[in-house]
């Protein structure tokens, strides 16, 4: 497998969830919204006496370049909370990573803190997997060249699999998406708990939210001028909260 390039190195032991130092400079928020363990969330905890809910992803989820109230993933729980109880908003979403390193980072939370209820997943590029590097001894995240991303993919949904399968089998509401066309052509030909996005449908939304909302200048792009801007956060949270509407009661 050929390696584009490398980027941070994977902190922590191989059983510990993943995290990052100075997370919280990236994304232009609160300093009270990083927990202990350096994510954007909630503190993590193990009893949950209402409805548990789990979201996962990369640095789209955790929301760089934006407010926590502009996140997609905060969006669709404040949604949830408005007409049920839950036990806390918990995001183990970490920037660059790739699906691998996610699902993983689900089961060792699930390992520590209990299977959540419900878990809202958006998957990002499949040019993401990891590396070592001989200087540091530590394996790193990393972009892999265009030629093995078809490789990626196929460990995608390898993984994937195991996720959805462990979801069946513990009861577990599964609801994921991504924004990259090329994973989700693929994914939607296998994986029920999939969603499609209607791609046009999400232009044309973005596009009707910034004639909208002309004051803010963050609709299109983020504050770092790299990520996803408000628009879009709206339309995916919006797109997945009616899905998970349709579909919480369902077996």
């Amino acid at each position: 497998m050929k390696i584009k390039n490398t980027y941070s190195l994977i902190y922590g032991d191989f059983f510990e969830l993943l995290s990052k130092p100075n997370y919280q400079n990236t994304f232009f928020g609160n300093e009270k919204e990083i927990n202990s363990k350096n994510f954007r969330s909630n503190e993590f905890i193990k009893d949950h006496k209402s409805k548990h809910i789990l979201f996962s992803g990369c640095s789209v989820t955790s929301g760089a370049g934006l407010l926590e109230e502009e996140i997609w993933s905060k969006k669709v729980y404040n949604k949830i909370l408005e007409k049920e109880e839950c036990s806390g908003y918990f995001n183990i979403a970490i920037s660059a990573t790739g699906v691998c390193d996610q699902v993983s980072n689900m089961f060792k939370y699930f390992n520590i803190y209990g299977n959540p209820d419900v878990i809202f997943f958006m998957m990002p590029d499949n040019g993401r997997f990891y590396a070592y590097d001989k200087e540091f001894k530590k394996v790193r995240n990393a972009f892999v060249e265009d030629e093995d991303r078809n490789l990626i993919l196929f460990l995608y949904k390898q993984y994937y699999m195991m996720l959805e399968s462990y979801c069946k089998t513990n009861n577990i509401k599964l609801f994921s998406f991504t924004y990259i066309n090329e994973l989700q052509e693929n994914f939607k030909k296998y994986f029920k708990t999939f969603y499609e996005i209607d791609k046009n449908k999400m232009i044309d939304f973005v596009f009707d939210y910034i004639e909208n909302n002309k004051k803010n200048q963050y609709l299109e792009k983020a504050r770092d001028n790299e990520h996803f801007g408000i628009a879009y956060h709206e339309y995916w949270s919006n797109f997945i909260y009616e899905i998970y509407k349709k579909n919480k009661n369902k077996n």
